[in-house]
């Protein structure tokens, strides 16, 4: 059975990945291509999802909107392990002094509200992808942090790091060949759950009108259009929020399954 919900979820992730890509090749119209005669249409055989109060094609949007959002959450995602796997190697390795001062600093990261940092980083940097990236990938590393320094100070104890530096490895060489191969697992359970974090955080962010401006398609955008006209035009808010649901829902599915295998990935690395 989890094998099953493995390959469906991976089935059905690498299909929104894959539209995302392949969007210019797929999406039946352009995300901005406006035909206000036919504005606010349910779906039909020409818009399968229907129309925007511009006239734009549901579909195409949520198809390009994919591309916005999956890509904040992947780059935002890989900054935040990134650097997050550097602290915590500091912090791990550096001995209970540096480990101290390091750890200060992430209970300091902490105890600043995410949403109110990325708000004041976006705000200074201007409401675009780039820094959007960089807003959610900076108040992320915290977490990440914690997880890999925790790893770090269990994998020093491991026979295989005292063998290591009984034979005179240095301890970057011992690093780079035994701590950091023992990571991966942790390190792959880690970046799965970040991604879904942050389709959250730039969804939100969006639909609070913080993040991204229109005409920009990313699907934190499209509920906000479609929020004001729910009551009357449920057809504009349902797929994006649904969407944005699947990909938190199979992504989560997936840390989950990556998470019972760390151990063991962990211990045969050894």
């Amino acid at each position: 059975m989890k094998g099953l919900s493995m390959r469906m979820s991976v089935i059905i992730l690498s299909i929104i990945i894959l539209s995302a890509v392949a969007a210019p090749y797929i999406a039946p119209y352009s995300p901005e291509a406006q035909d206000i005669a036919h504005a606010l249409e349910g779906p039909s055989t020409a818009h399968p999802l229907g129309t925007d109060e511009l006239g734009r094609d549901v579909l195409s949007r949520l198809i390009y909107g994919a591309r916005i959002t999956l890509s904040v959450a992947f780059f935002s995602s890989l900054l935040a392990v990134f650097a997050g796997t550097l602290v915590g190697l500091a912090a791990g390795l550096g001995g209970r002094a540096v480990d101290n001062a390091v750890m200060r600093i992430v209970d300091f990261f902490y105890s600043i509200p995410d949403l109110l940092l990325i708000v004041l980083i976006t705000v200074m940097a201007g409401r675009s992808v780039g820094s959007i990236i960089f807003a959610i990938g900076v108040t992320s590393w915290a977490s990440v942090s914690r997880m890999v320094r925790n790893e770090v100070i269990s994998l020093k104890t491991a026979d295989f790091f005292a063998a290591a530096r009984a034979e005179g490895q240095s301890l970057v060489r011992t690093v780079f060949f035994h701590i950091v191969p023992n990571l991966a697992g942790v390190i792959l359970v880690v970046l799965s759950l970040r991604v879904p974090a942050a389709v959250i955080a730039e969804s939100s962010l969006s639909f609070l009108g913080l993040g991204l401006n229109p005409p920009a398609a990313s699907w934190g955008v499209l509920c906000q259009s479609g929020f004001r006209g729910m009551a009357f035009y449920p057809h504009l808010i349902f797929p994006p929020a649904v969407a944005i649901f699947m990909t938190v829902y199979l992504f989560n599915i997936l840390a989950d399954l990556f998470s019972e295998q760390v151990k063991p990935w962990s211990t045969s690395r050894s």
